[in-house]
């Protein structure tokens, strides 16, 4: 009897140690499963902040200005307009002619190159042209201006004259200034002419 119940106590005790040997290493493995599985671990809060993709709004901005103006004393010469007035021998005669102009500010922006100017810079250097010129000339300086002219051909000396309109044109030049974000600042030097006078001229024409 005793024997028989230390026999079935040996095995009862076997039994309890072998079922916490199974449940230790059953935990042991479940929990070295559960650490490698992506799925069941508990997700922590991020702290870091995305940041948006980066886009570059910058453009490439340029500014222009005026800088000095300046009236050179080189003048060119052209013919406007012309006619020719036949006059009896022995007969002198007074004809009158008038003609109006006005000041023409011819720039040279083709000097510029490639530069891009806009409409508005142009508008500015032109009245800041004519301000400059009416400033250096004077009161009397207008936009535009009637010339008349009264003059006598004489038959006695030829029976055909030719009347010549001839401009006079006064070159100039005028600073542009250019600053650009992405480089430096560039000057350049525009030249400009401006109709300054008419003048009617009287030749004598003979045939041979």
């Amino acid at each position: 009897m005793n024997n028989s119940l230390q026999t079935k106590g040996f095995t009862l005790l076997q039994l309890l140690v072998g079922i916490i040997i199974v449940n230790v290493i059953g935990s042991f493995v479940y929990g070295r499963w559960f650490a490698k599985s992506p799925s069941l671990k508990t997700q922590e809060p991020s702290n870091q902040v995305v940041q948006p993709a980066a886009t570059n709004t910058s453009k490439k901005q340029h500014t222009q200005t005026i800088g000095a103006i300046q009236l050179s004393k080189d003048q060119r010469q052209e013919e406007a307009a012309s006619e020719e007035v036949y006059v009896p021998d022995g007969v002198k005669v007074t004809v009158k002619r008038s003609r109006t102009i006005a000041r023409t500010v011819n720039i040279q922006w083709e000097a510029l190159g490639g530069m891009d100017v806009s409409v508005g810079i142009k508008d500015i250097v032109d009245t800041s042209v004519r301000g400059e010129i009416k400033r250096i000339k004077g009161e009397n300086f207008q936009e535009s201006e009637t010339i008349e002219y009264k003059v006598e051909l004489n038959g006695e000396k030829s029976n055909r004259y030719k009347l010549i309109w001839i401009d006079t044109w006064r070159k100039g030049s005028v600073e542009l200034r250019e600053e650009s974000t992405e480089a430096e600042s560039k000057i350049y030097f525009l030249p400009f002419e401006i109709r300054e006078k008419t003048e009617l001229h009287v030749n004598e024409i003979h045939l041979n």
